[in-house]
């Protein structure tokens, strides 16, 4: 019993908007099959009547089905496309409702027109009812950020990584993305501009770049050394591999940069001992496979990797590796 209150308490709202939402969308679809040249024929009248009768009997029929399709109890602030899906299934399925419970309960159907409008605009409804939080609130950080001082930025990487790298500074951080450097050149991203490699000082000069955010991970050493020549005394952050951290990958750059104090290396047996994290980065002249992870010690092994410089890492020994 507790749990269908509890169910009610948070989902009332949404329930309430879905009721509206299919009736509307219905009642409006006969309103835009008849109503013409500010006339109302006589056949509306007819369908108005049917339509009541199967108002009733549908709404409750939709509100289960889009409990089937778990329409509620959903934090709709981070609304995705798994969630859209789910929207655009459970409107595919009370179409069929719609269509099948006019038939049995008047025993005639509506104008297909009405079935394919109703149909459209409850989708546009439900939907809206669910994501139309989500972009309010996105919309309202998007401005209560530009009201605030940004650092002008520039990320390398005109792909899907680079994509996500630039959402998460825009909604995450003070800076703001003004110019992207990748393989896309003259095309825009998300209204940013993408130039070549090569343009990367001159960027930084004209467009008053501030910081440096590396989001290729294609990317060699050379291109790498080459970004910092370019940057200068500018803040870098590479965010390789960042996001794949989650899947339980990590660059082994990613781990030397944010690495803090004296590090110890051991590459095949030898071990090294530097006084920086950046003393022991210079020191690798390959790629190489993290086996273990012990604070501060970083044990390598040879290991074949893709041109990513992402490699799975495991911390064998259980031991803390807050240092990172």
């Amino acid at each position: 019993m507790s749990k269908i209150k509890s169910f009610f308490y948070y989902n009332s709202w949404i329930i309430i908007l879905d009721i509206l939402a299919v009736n509307v969308a219905y009642f409006g679809a006969l309103l835009i099959r008849f109503y013409a040249n500010y006339h109302i024929p006589n056949n509306l009248r007819l369908y108005l009547s049917l339509f009541y009768k199967i108002t009733p009997i549908y709404t409750v029929l939709a509100i289960v089905v889009f409990f089937l399709f778990r329409l509620y109890n959903g934090m709709w602030i981070y609304a995705g496309l798994n969630d859209m899906n789910r929207i655009i299934m459970a409107n595919l399925v009370t179409s069929i409702v719609q269509i099948v419970s006019s038939i049995l309960i008047v025993g005639r159907r509506m104008p297909i027109s009405y079935y394919a409008i109703g149909g459209f605009l409850q989708f546009l409804f439900v939907a809206g009812n669910r994501f139309l939080y989500r972009f309010i609130k996105m919309e309202k950080k998007k401005i209560e950020k530009s009201k605030e001082a940004t650092i002008p930025a520039l990320v390398i990487g005109s792909g899907d990584y680079g994509r996500k790298v630039i959402h998460h500074l825009d909604q995450n951080t003070p800076f703001h993305t003004v110019v992207i450097a990748g393989n896309a050149i003259g095309r825009n991203m998300d209204g940013i501009p993408v130039v070549s490699l090569n343009e990367i000082e001159e960027q930084i000069r004209t467009k008053d770049v501030k910081a440096v955010f590396i989001a290729d991970d294609t990317l060699t050493k050379e291109q790498r050394e080459a970004v910092r020549k370019a940057a200068g005394d500018l803040e870098i952050t590479d965010y390789t591999g960042y996001f794949s951290n989650l899947s339980g990958f990590i660059p082994v750059t990613r781990l030397l940069e944010v690495a803090v104090g004296p590090v110890t290396l051991v590459v095949d047996g030898k071990e090294t001992q530097f006084t920086t994290a950046r003393e022991a980065q210079k020191s690798l002249t390959q790629r190489y496979k993290v086996k273990s992870i012990s604070s501060p010690r970083i044990e390598l092994e040879n290991g074949k990797t893709d041109d990513s410089w992402v490699t799975e890492y495991q911390n064998e020994t259980g031991e803390d590796v807050s240092f990172f």
